[in-house]
């Protein structure tokens, strides 16, 4: 394999990546949401002008959110995709899934309550 092609593969994917991420916010409700509070919290961060540290710590935690909101939806597609019809381990595979977003969420907002409380009181 020549460099020219591991390059031409690199970049395949991640012209793959990006597809994904589009077709997520096109189509994906709860994508759609946690990426407008996450460019909204960016906007907070910028008026508040927070710290190196704070903003590599919500950058994590934002980063982790929106990748696991695409691994869900990618585990409830490929659930659906095996069992069209109502399966009740199907649905808590998926509950699981869900729960391993909130659990992010629920951290968000312990951070953004750290980083933000103190500067907007």
């Amino acid at each position: 394999m020549t460099i020219i092609n591991y390059i031409i593969g690199r970049w395949k994917s991640l012209t793959y990546a990006c597809q994904g991420i589009w077709w997520l916010l096109k189509t994906e409700s709860q994508f759609k949401f946690h990426f407008g509070l996450a460019f909204l919290t960016c906007i907070l961060g910028i008026y508040y002008n927070i710290s190196n540290t704070e903003w590599l710590v919500q950058t994590l935690i934002i980063s982790f959110i929106l990748s696991a909101e695409a691994l869900n939806t990618a585990v409830e597609k490929l659930a659906d995709f095996v069992e069209p019809k109502h399966n009740k381990s199907i649905g808590r595979i998926k509950d699981m899934g869900a729960a391993g977003v909130f659990i992010g969420v629920i951290a968000a907002i312990v951070i953004a309550l750290i980083i933000y409380i103190p500067k907007i009181f």
